[in-house]
């Protein structure tokens, strides 16, 4: 009877904590489900419970913990085998997260959710057709599933799908009109025109949203929205309250990060460069496209990937990685001058090889990481026949178009004008730099705004400089479907547009501070 009472006291505490739950109270529903586990720590439920409220709070290696338990006593427990999923793809171990979807679908044939998120980490990893499968069988059971709707808009959208993907994102949007995300997602893929129903549906959601991150999205998705129908005062203004809330979220060392320009400076000088020149590795694949953020890399290489002997890597993080692997615990670039050509050698000779095996057959492979610029000096002395574009564009134009985006990765000097006008001079110093202690022909530049008044010969010059017979796809990249995964995607997708030149002039009377850091006097 005793036993009974305990495990009726300890089921009210569970269903105390599901209620909490439910209500928002997470504090409250976690202190219900730790009682409930005092009173019966074999509770399967509230292990489950339990471990759930850990992953919102972010602390999935104690929530893995939680599920372990549940399933040593019940190893079928297709809820916590999928939650278990939801814990490692926090983590970012979707191989993991993959088979653990896997696992909870083969006890659960429909089980909807798991088929979702299995096409999340699918994506993840990179599995685009088996990703849209998993969005497919999800919808299949529940055609009103607006995260799936969300996935697989995400998926036709890197493709060039743009008109799938917003039918997509519109579905998503209708079902789950409360998420911000799915509004900045659809606001990045539209042109929004005067009266445009979602404007008025993100202003109402904005007026009654109080957490930090989804007010943050629907600023940016503002901005774009009121940039696109001329309203520039209120789209500035939004940029604003976005940036304010992006800043105030991360952390950037200004100090730091402008010292470390300068320190590399001072390392690659011309004897330096002159001394450690001719080893290296032979490989003639790589293409790097180089410059600042939103200056036109990513059509650079829609250009290159257009040519049938060019494979488009996108943004790749391996050359960085290739030189903290032979100097591990070290300062990296700034220590090359104490690398033997053996270890130049080994650095080229490893990224050559991870890139290689992305396209066998590709005879160039491009690598559009922008911040690659920090290591022209060493791509160079450790892969010198490859290819390395630099690209710019006006600095006005460049900085707001960063200003108006929230990146998904790093580059926190963007969410602020005068941090972010600071960090454009110092990339113009170090790329002066480059020119002058690097070899001729080593780097060909490109100017954005040249680039858009001259495609075709501009384009032409980059091909023959990739080493390259002509092709005319290349003058019609935006009909290459191919995955981009930058916040570019939609606009490399578009014919040529000269548009977006001379864009700054529109928001002059806010951009004083970036101009007194980039010292620029605007005419």
């Amino acid at each position: 009877m005793a036993q009974d009472n305990q495990s009726q006291t300890a089921q009210a505490h569970n269903d105390r904590g599901i209620a909490q739950a439910r209500g928002g109270n997470l504090a409250g529903a976690v202190a219900a489900f730790e009682a409930a586990l005092d009173r019966d720590p074999d509770f399967l439920l509230a292990l489950n419970n339990l471990g759930n409220a850990r992953v919102i709070m972010g602390r999935n290696e104690d929530a893995l913990a939680l599920f372990a338990r549940a399933l040593a006593l019940q190893p079928g427990f297709a809820p916590a085998l999928h939650n278990s999923g939801m814990a490692l793809a926090a983590l970012g171990r979707h191989e993991e997260a993959v088979a653990a979807f896997a696992k909870a679908i083969a006890r659960e044939p429909d089980y909807v959710s798991a088929y979702n998120n299995l096409g999340y980490s699918l994506r993840a990893l990179g599995r685009r057709e088996e990703a849209l499968a998993a969005f497919d069988n999800c919808l299949a059971r529940d055609p009103n599933y607006g995260y799936a709707h969300a996935g697989r808009a995400s998926l036709l959208q890197a493709v060039g799908k743009i008109g799938e993907a917003r039918i997509a994102l519109e579905r998503a949007v209708r079902l789950l009109p409360g998420n911000p995300t799915f509004h900045g997602a659809l606001a990045e893929i539209k042109h929004f025109g005067p009266g445009d129903p979602q404007i008025a549906a993100m202003e109402a959601l904005l007026a009654k949203m109080s957490s930090t991150a989804p007010r943050m999205e629907l600023h940016f998705a503002l901005g774009k929205a009121y940039d696109d129908v001329g309203r520039n005062r209120d789209a500035f203004a939004q940029w604003r309250l976005g940036n304010v809330l992006k800043r105030a979220s991360i952390t950037y060392n200004e100090t730091a990060e402008l010292g470390a320009q300068r320190d590399i400076a001072s390392v690659y000088t011309a004897p330096v460069i002159s001394a450690l020149s001719g080893g290296g590795d032979n490989s003639d694949i790589p293409v790097f496209v180089i410059g600042m953020p939103r200056s036109g890399t990513s059509l650079v290489e829609q250009i290159l990937a257009s040519h049938p002997r060019v494979f488009g890597a996108g943004e790749r993080a391996e050359f960085g990685q290739s030189v903290v692997g032979e100097n591990p615990g070290g300062r990296g670039i700034y220590e090359i001058p104490q690398f033997s050509p053996q270890a130049l050698q080994r650095i080229g000779a490893r990224y050559a090889q991870e890139l290689k095996a992305l396209a066998p057959g590709a005879a160039r492979i491009v690598d559009k990481l922008p911040e690659n610029f920090f290591f022209a000096g060493l791509i160079h002395l450790a892969l010198p026949r490859a290819r390395i574009i630099h690209i710019a564009r006006d600095p006005a134009d460049t900085c707001l178009s960063c200003y108006s985006k929230s990146f998904a990765r790093g580059l926190g000097y963007t969410y602020d004008l005068g941090e972010l006008g600071r960090f454009y001079r110092a990339y113009q110093n170090l790329m002066a730099h480059w020119r002058a202690v690097l070899p001729a022909g080593a780097m060909l530049e490109v100017q954005y705004e040249t680039l858009v008044g001259d495609l075709e010969g501009e384009a032409r010059r980059i091909v023959d400089y990739c080493g390259l017979d002509w092709d005319a796809r290349c003058a019609a990249f935006h009909q290459t479907e191919r995955g981009v995964h930058t916040a570019s995607q939609f606009q490399v997708r578009q014919p040529i547009y000269k548009s977006a030149i001379g864009r700054w002039r529109a928001y002059r009377e806010d951009l004083g501070p970036l101009f007194e850091a980039l010292a620029f006097t605007p005419s």
